[in-house]
């Protein structure tokens, strides 16, 4: 029973992580403030409040090596919600305590992970030039470290090519034509474009042609003011995304069993399943899902 209530208490853990747009979050960061890993409230609180008693139930585990702190760290995704420099999210490292010179320069110290990285690079804004001797020691280490870093989307033959993983060919594994990274896969590569142009149709919205998914995310923020809309938009392109992926897989692993015929049927089905129910819309009706997905609700 004692463990069991260690693993309920600890659970509030996971749940500041992955809820942090919510109220009660934004309530206890006024209140307490965050640690420096942005793993937990800050253990300021008094003692006996009742975020006192779950963060130094907490702290007694650590102490104890039941949990490990070391081990914790936040999953990037898309970078948005992630603090650069004050989450634990770099192979396990917090980056203001690992360097301490470059924090000090960082103009904007609360900044996220996507405010450092744009166009496909590190972008770096300072009070002032790196200097030599320690300074330039520390930002040697950082951009090595970082450069160990990955936002790729899974395995593709450019990320194998980059770390000398050998393979007969790096080309498209379905058309063949270019260097398969993962812009390619899911953006470039004509089948591809049929997808989308497809979901276009499909959904009778003009679609830009993107080139990465970063110009996807930014698209889908603003591609429609009707929430439902909105929602049902979201899922039909991830939909997209995963049974591109599955065909490109199916291609490399499993002699290309998943046709690509049927990529447009799995985004369709998929689609509507997930919304159906994992979104709890039990009100979606198929037969205007099929012709009118936007109208469906």
């Amino acid at each position: 029973m004692e463990s069991l209530n260690k693993d309920l208490l600890y659970k509030w853990r996971w749940r500041y992580v992955h809820n942090k747009d919510q109220t009660w979050v934004k309530i206890l960061h006024v209140t307490h403030g965050v640690q420096t890993d942005g793993l937990f409230p800050a253990i300021n609180c008094s003692p006996l409040s009742c975020w006192g008693k779950i963060n130094s139930c907490l702290v007694t585990m650590h102490a104890a090596h039941i949990l490990n702190s070391s081990i914790l760290y936040i999953k990037v995704g898309n970078g948005c919600l992630i603090k650069f420099w004050t989450d634990r999210w770099c192979h396990g490292y917090i980056l203001c305590e690992l360097f301490p010179r470059l924090f000090s320069l960082e103009v904007n110290k609360f900044c996220s992970v996507t405010n450092r990285w744009q166009n496909n690079s590190w972008y770096w804004r300072w009070r002032r030039s790196i200097r030599g001797g320690v300074e330039a020691d520390q930002f040697s280490s950082f951009t090595n470290l970082l450069s160990q870093f990955s936002f790729s989307i899974g395995v593709n033959k450019k990320n194998l090519k980059d770390r000398n993983v050998n393979c007969s060919n790096y080309s498209c594994s379905d058309c063949g034509f270019v260097l398969e990274d993962s812009a390619h896969i899911f953006f470039t590569c004509p089948t591809a474009v049929q997808v989308w142009d497809f979901i276009a149709l499909w959904t009778g919205i003009l679609m830009p042609r993107w080139s990465n998914g970063l110009e996807l995310r930014n698209w889908l923020g603003s591609a429609s003011p009707n929430p439902n809309s909105s929602l049902i938009l979201h899922c039909i392109c991830l939909a997209a995304l995963w049974s591109i992926w599955r065909f490109r897989n199916d291609v490399v692993f499993n002699s290309g069993l998943f046709k690509k015929s049927h990529i447009l049927d799995h985004i369709v089905v998929s689609s509507f399943d997930w919304l159906f129910s994992r979104a709890k819309l039990a009100n979606i009706d198929w037969n205007v899902w099929l012709q009118f997905p936007l109208n469906s609700l």
